[in-house]
């Protein structure tokens, strides 16, 4: 229940390099990359970093109101409602935990 992004991107050294999206890396006549010798350089110069960020989805009305509002369980992000009618969204009213600020705005 645990997923996470992963993103990569260029280093800061890249930004300091031109750029032409129609000459290709493998082009020995059309690269853009070149040596101090004016010869190509074939493939990627630079480096790349990653950072993965996890993340967990926290369905918070799967939850009773012993749980709901317990922070090692639903991270703090649950209320427990008492009362509440959620229609038009579905059809229900009563009892139910739901995420901190929920809206029915977008329900309509």
């Amino acid at each position: 229940d645990t997923y996470y992004n992963e993103i990569f991107t260029f280093s800061d050294s890249y930004k300091s390099y031109y750029f032409n999206d129609q000459l290709y890396l493998d082009d020995v006549e059309r690269t853009n990359l070149r040596d101090q010798a004016g010869k190509p350089i074939l493939g990627a110069f630079g480096s790349m970093t990653s950072e993965k960020i996890f993340f967990k989805i926290i369905d918070c009305t799967i939850h009773g109101p012993l749980d709901c509002e317990n922070s090692s369980i639903t991270k703090s992000v649950c209320e427990w409602q008492s009362n509440i009618s959620l229609v038009p969204c579905i059809d229900y009213e009563g009892p139910i935990c739901l995420p901190k600020g929920f809206s029915m705005e977008y329900c309509e």
